[in-house]
């Protein structure tokens, strides 16, 4: 809730189970600067998986505890910031530096959790793995919660006006709908 840059991230980590979709409507955005950033965090995954698979391997295991909280909620989850499906997938990425607290882990893992977390810290912020774009007033920007991660540049509030909102939503929901409006859905026969 400042100008300053957001460096990339995901929302609400402190989730137990964070929103799958985020729509982000640009109702006004009328000041210079504050470009929208987003990474693909399952990218960077990949590729950190492929050359530090210990690294990759930490950040699975280790749990970090997220917490966001107001005058009105307090809301708090402890995971690691990668989860696997059963096929050894990423499934979910958790990752807000704002929203994480100390971890709190064997003394064996701490040192190796600060490594990783470094590691991807930088390939999440690298030019390689960003791509930033100015958004008009009107735009709407819709991500996958559990892989992309999003931020702004710094703007300057003095030169127009800005405000935006977020919504968010299940991707099963998303689907479900796709699925009636395109006419593909179908009951399945029952026995």
């Amino acid at each position: 809730h400042t100008a300053l840059e957001l460096k990339p991230h995901t929302d609400l980590p402190s989730y137990h189970w964070p929103p799958s979709i985020q729509l982000l409507h640009f109702l006004v955005n009328d000041s210079q600067g504050g470009e929208s950033t987003v990474v693909d965090g399952w990218s960077v995954l990949t590729d950190l998986r492929r050359q530090d698979p210990d690294a990759f391997d930490t950040l699975c295991r280790v749990p970090v505890t997220f917490q966001l909280f107001s005058d009105d909620e307090d809301t708090r989850a402890t995971a690691p910031l990668v989860q696997l499906d059963t096929s050894g997938a990423v499934r979910l990425l958790r990752y807000s530096n704002q929203l994480a607290l100390p971890i709190s882990a064997p003394f064996d893992d701490v040192g190796a959790f600060y490594d990783a977390y470094r590691t991807f810290g930088q390939m999440v912020d690298s030019d390689h793995y960003k791509i930033a774009f100015k958004t008009e007033t009107g735009d709407l920007l819709t991500v996958h919660g559990h892989r992309v991660l999003h931020g702004r540049g710094a703007f300057d509030p003095t030169s127009g006006a800005r405000h935006l909102q977020d919504v968010y939503m299940e991707y099963d929901d998303l689907m479900a709908r796709h699925n009636v409006l395109k006419g593909t859905h179908k009951p399945v026969p029952s026995n």
